[in-house]
C-alpha cells in the first residue's frame, strides 16, 4: 500500500484515512477498541498512518517474528528456483 501511496502522492494522514477504511475482522474491531481507550484516556487521537503503524507492529509483529523474517528475507537465494518462483517466494516473505 505505501508503494500506491507515494504514486498517488498520499500525505501521511490521506493514507492513515484510507488504511483505516479498509481495515477488516480484527483489525477494524482493534483499531476501534484503541481510539475508544485512547479517547477514554484523554491521549493524543492517531492521526497519520506513521502513528497507526507504531501501534499495529506492538499488537501484530512481535520482535521474535520481525528478527526470524529478517534473517528469511536475507538468506534467501534462487538455487533450483525458476526466476518467477524466486520472485513469488520473496514476495510473500
Amino acid at each position: 500500500m505505501e508503494w500506491i501511496f507515494k504514486l498517488k502522492e498520499y500525505n501521511d494522514e490521506e493514507a492513515f484515512k484510507l488504511v483505516i477504511l479498509k481495515l477488516k475482522g480484527y483489525a477494524s474491531i482493534w483499531y476501534k477498541h484503541l481510539k475508544n481507550s485512547m479517547a477514554r484516556e484523554a491521549k493524543s487521537k492517531i492521526k497519520t498512518l506513521s502513528m497507526l503503524k507504531t501501534h499495529m507492529e506492538k499488537i501484530f509483529l512481535a520482535l521474535s517474528t520481525k528478527q526470524e523474517l529478517y534473517l528469511k528475507i536475507t538468506s534467501i537465494s534462487q538455487e533450483n528456483l525458476k526466476v518467477e518462483e524466486y520472485i513469488k517466494e520473496f514476495e510473500q516473505l
